[in-house]
């Protein structure tokens, strides 16, 4: 994840100390800010049949999409379990909460490598969720 900050570096210094310095404010410092995956013959779940993985891909998304909607909360971790791809660090702490109006297309977008069996799935995290649970 990335975060900007638009100002001069002594506004940035102001921020991290002073009055901000024994507070409850966090920098955490995340490994990663791509959450992309490819899904091709490295994954568990897939198959050299194209209308399966698609299949698949679909309906894992629209499980993933559920749970959210029953819990009210998910991990990005626990979406990439369903997937067959390896968690990460960042994946325990980023993920998604439920809001009205949302929609399976929030969860991941699922592209297509030209004509082969591969996909490219970019998964949309609202951020850090934890406190939010």
């Amino acid at each position: 994840m990335k975060i900007e900050f638009e100002g001069t570096v002594d506004e940035l210094r102001g921020l991290m100390s002073g009055d901000n310095v024994g507070t409850d404010i966090a920098v955490i410092q995340l490994e990663e800010d791509n959450y992309s995956r490819i899904f091709d013959e490295n994954n568990r779940l897939w198959m050299k049949d194209n209308v399966m993985n698609r299949f698949t891909l679909n309906n894992q998304r629209k499980y993933i999409y559920d749970l959210l909607v029953t819990r009210g909360y998910l991990f990005l971790n626990e979406a990439y379990d369903m997937l067959g791809f390896s968690r990460t660090k960042t994946g325990q702490l980023v993920g998604w909460t439920y809001k009205e109006g949302m929609t399976v297309g929030d969860i991941y977008t699922i592209y297509r490598r030209g004509e082969s069996f591969v996909y490219w799935l970019d998964f949309k995290p609202q951020g850090i969720i934890l406190d939010e649970i």
